[in-house]
């Protein structure tokens, strides 16, 4: 998995030491690494919000077959399929943003662990003597350690056995507000770093609400308590850095939901397309 995210990492990174350069500024580069990352998605984010409407759409159909046919699951999973055939509905359509998220995720987890690496770009033998010295200042070895030296150095880059590699210092600032975004928020001790994890879950709670108001779904409401629950729980595993990133893509992605459905609305778009098939098939029957 380190050598996937590593992979990934490499165009990530190249992208946010651009935004570096120009804004050295850890939280804010995060927060345009996420912006450009959801303007990629626009195309896939227009689908899928297309692919919402219809769903709401055949919604009523889906429950009438499955009053039906409840007791012959097969005849009900045909009459489903025809449904889905006949409305051009593609169940499989609302998988192709994860397709795009997960990827950049990892390849940002990546640049997050190896900031040196991959957004500074620093002499590799020079980080990885002072991730050794790093690791030999660091008591009782914590879970996963090896992953986590960048990060080490970082904090510790005023120290003298840090400064001998790097005199000046690594140039980057992880603290966000003083928070030390390099750190794992810790269940077992309240902190003020818990305030990412429990922001990253409501934001993920309020762009389900704002999806489901986009679209006009009603349903999947357990998945909207269940996947912020589980956002909290991923950010109390992740350096805090990996929590706000979550928490920034939850609210760029409302904010792009609700830019969408101002400028493009998917429930008139769909409206419009079923009516333009209906004065087709009018015509066509007229001219026959």
């Amino acid at each position: 998995m380190d050598f996937i995210s590593n992979l990934l990492a490499i165009p990530i990174g190249f992208v946010m030491r651009l935004f570096y350069t120009i804004i050295p500024n850890y939280a804010i580069v995060l927060l345009l690494i996420t912006i450009v990352t959801r303007l990629f998605m626009i195309p896939s984010t227009l689908k899928q919000q297309k692919s919402g409407a219809k769903l709401a759409r055949v919604q009523p159909k889906i429950r009438e077959i499955q009053e039906t046919y409840k007791n012959n699951r097969e005849k009900m999973n045909q009459e489903i399929q025809k449904v889905y055939a006949e409305e051009g509905y593609n169940p499989m359509s609302g998988c192709l943003p994860l397709l795009i998220t997960w990827p950049i995720f990892f390849g940002l987890i990546g640049v997050i662990y190896r900031p040196l690496t991959f957004l500074l770009g620093l002499n590799s033998n020079l980080i990885t003597q002072a991730s050794a010295a790093a690791e030999g200042v660091v008591m009782n070895s914590p879970a996963g350690l090896s992953r986590m030296l960048e990060l080490y150095v970082v904090r510790f880059q005023d120290r003298s056995f840090i400064t001998q590699f790097f005199p000046n210092g690594t140039g980057l600032n992880l603290r966000l507000f003083g928070l030390d975004l390099s750190q794992t928020p810790d269940l077992s001790h309240f902190s003020a770093l818990w305030l990412i994890p429990l922001l990253a879950g409501v934001s993920q709670l309020l762009m389900f609400l704002i999806t489901q108001k986009t679209t006009g779904q009603k349903s999947g409401m357990a998945m909207g308590i269940v996947f912020p629950l589980i956002s909290v729980w991923m950010t109390f595993s992740f350096p805090a850095a990996v929590g706000l990133y979550w928490f920034y893509s939850a609210l760029v992605a409302g904010v792009q939901s609700l830019l969408i459905r101002k400028f493009y609305n998917p429930s008139a778009s769909e409206a419009k397309s079923l009516l333009n098939a209906a004065k087709r098939r009018s015509q066509k029957f007229t001219g026959q």
